[in-house]
């Protein structure tokens, strides 16, 4: 998958599309920079937790659900940020208006959407570490690479 097709993916999974937002103008939320920058902080989280097995780019990144989902929840966060930054809060004659006021609704949707990823990393992790151990080690004395006990 390339980066538009992500960057699409993501701006689907979280509704943020110029149709949904009549409050913003009819206007994206996030920018297509500010979502490649998410994906690429959340790869670039893959290619460096331990162990070291694999390094990927986007486009040949085995799971692409779980990029999605792990760069939609850094994206979530950056709204929270931009949100907290900006909240403005109004009140005349018994009218209150709040502006900028969604970060305390998206910021649990970002948490657990960074745990599935986070999650999803460790076991992948382990999953390669096993299989590469696998592929290497056989009391049996069968298998590429093995050793005889």
């Amino acid at each position: 998958m390339n980066r538009a097709s992500y960057v699409s993916n993501i701006r689907t999974l979280l509704q943020d599309q110029e149709i949904y937002n009549e409050l913003l103008g009819g206007k994206e939320e996030l920018t297509d920079s500010e979502i490649t920058l998410a994906l690429m902080m959340e790869l670039e989280y893959y290619n460096n937790v331990p162990p070291a097995l694999d390094q990927y780019e986007l486009e040949d990144f085995p799971a692409p659900y779980q990029l999605i989902n792990g760069a939609a929840g850094r994206s979530l966060l950056s709204v929270c940020n931009r949100h907290d930054r900006n909240r403005l809060e109004y009140n005349d004659g018994g009218v209150s208006v709040r502006v900028n006021d969604k970060a305390d609704r998206y910021r649990p949707m970002a948490a657990a959407m960074l745990q599935e990823w986070r999650e999803f990393v460790l076991r992948h992790k382990v999953s390669r570490n096993m299989a590469g151990f696998t592929d290497t080690y056989s009391p049996m004395g069968r298998g590429r690479g093995t050793y005889d006990i």
